[in-house]
This record gives C-alpha cells, structure tokens and sequence, in this order.
C-alpha cells in the first residue's frame, strides 16, 4: 500500500546503447522506496531514446517539449506536410538512394503547395544531379567509381552506402572528437554495411584533441559490429587511399566520407587505381 511506503526521489538513471544504432536509451527510477518487509517498491519510471551522447543529466522531459513546441508552431500554418509521412517517389532520379526519392517526394509536395502542376515538377526534379560533396561522381579507373560525400553522421553514412549498392568500399574520416567520442558506436553500425572500410584520424575543424578519442575508436567498434570485415586504420586520408585503392577491384564503388579535408584524396585514389 502507498502509506506503508516511505517514498524518495532518487533519480537515478542507467543509460544503455541499442547495437546497430546511434541511440541510447535511459532508463530511469524517479521515486522508490521500500516498504515495512524491506522490499523495494517504484512508484514511477520511464524509458526513452536520445542520440547518443546527450548529457545524462538533461531534462528527460527537454526533447518532448521540443516535439510539442514545433507541433504547436505548425498548427498556426495554412498547410502542413510532413516529409517523413511521404511516399518515396517512383520516378527514376539522376541522383541515387531512397534519402533521396524521399527528398524528392518532399520538394514535389512543396512546390505543389507554391502553385507549381506536379507533371511540371516531376519533369524538373528527374534532371537534378545533386549538390557537391552529396555523393558526387570523382571519376573511374580501373572499372572501380570514386564518389564523395560529406556525410558526416550515422544515419547519412548509412543512407550513402545503402544507395551505393554491394560492393562499397568506405574511405571514412571522423569529424570532430566529442562526435567521434559520443558516436563511434552509430558510426560503426553505419559503416559496417559497407564491403570493407578504413577509418582515418579526426578532423579537428573547431575543437581541441580529447585524450584517448581518435578514429581506432570506430575501428574497434567496427571490429566488434562485424567481426571477420576488412577494416583498415591510417591516420592520414593518403595513407588510407592507398590502403583502399590496394583492396579495390573492377566494379567496386570507392566512397570517400567526412565532413573534413577527405575529398582531397580523390585524384590521388583515381590514379592509384589506374
């Protein structure tokens, strides 16, 4: 019964990683106590996902209310659509993978809103190419395509490489420590859908080293996602290149990713394939 428990908040929370994602998930013991038998009791508790690496100590309630502000700001608009609640298209697109039928089912929705006949649209949005450094086409040489991408986070790494086909090798290089620290385990699940990766060292851009974090993180991660994969490690992009390039054979896609310097190796893994 509730008054034969002596009740305190306590707060304590345990937070565990979900394999194969970039999420982790709390659970949390907001009041217990125990009662006359010495038997622990709950009264309330609670279980969510965050991306990996929110500050435990963050308000559980903090994204929800994120969620509800947006929600309370698109009731106020004349008309709402959803992108993620949209069929991807079926059109045969200049640009590879379902992110992208995805983007396109949204650009069509909204330009149907701005007044624009969708045959109008379709006939458009099939010539698109891209945008630069969205996998874009580098080159071919020994039957093996260069592509680069700034993908940057789990699930664009994972978008690139699912649009890429089987025979991906992934030329990573992480951006930034803290992300590299917090997500090398969303990294690896990404990464281990390819045919055979090699990690460089961090690009730094804004931030100052932290001990212990540089890319053998993602590579032991990877090494434990997929046990047996070819996974290769070297901290300078050249180096890596020519690892890649060594592996490659005729008809493999060699995909160059990161958000730092990585695009520069492109015309050095072109002529070593050559």
């Amino acid at each position: 019964m509730m008054d034969e428990l002596s009740w305190t908040a306590v707060g304590q929370t345990t937070i565990f990683g979900k394999p194969g994602t970039d999420r982790d998930f709390r659970f949390t013991i907001e009041q217990s106590g125990q009662s006359a038998e010495g038997e622990t009791a709950v009264e309330k508790i609670w279980l969510k996902s965050y991306p990996k690496g929110v500050p435990a100590e963050i308000d559980p309630n903090e994204y929800a209310s994120l969620a509800q502000m947006f929600d309370e700001w698109l009731s106020h608009a004349p008309h709402v659509v959803r992108g993620d609640q949209l069929e991807p298209v079926a059109l045969e697109l200049s640009v590879p993978g379902e992110h992208n039928r995805r983007n396109a089912a949204a650009a069509l929705a909204a330009l149907e809103l701005a007044g624009v006949a969708r045959k109008d649209a379709e006939r458009v949005i099939v010539e698109f190419t891209g945008a630069g450094r969205r996998l874009e086409e580098k080159g071919e040489a020994g039957g093996v395509r260069v592509l680069d991408s700034y993908a940057h986070h789990p699930a664009e790494i994972a978008a690139d490489i699912a649009a890429l086909g089987d025979r991906v090798i992934a030329l990573f290089q992480p951006h930034l420590y803290s992300r590299t620290q917090y997500l090398a385990h969303g990294f690896a699940a990404a990464l281990a859908e390819a045919h055979a990766a090699c990690i460089t060292d961090v690009y730094p851009a804004r931030e100052e080293p932290i001990a212990g974090v540089d890319g053998r993180l993602i590579v032991e991660e990877l090494a434990t996602v997929r046990p047996g994969m070819r996974i290769g490690w070297a901290p300078e992009p050249e180096a890596a290149a020519r690892i890649v390039a060594s592996w490659a054979r005729p008809g493999d896609v060699v995909v160059t990713l990161g958000a730092g310097d990585v695009d520069r190796v492109a015309p050095l893994l072109l002529e070593l394939l050559a």
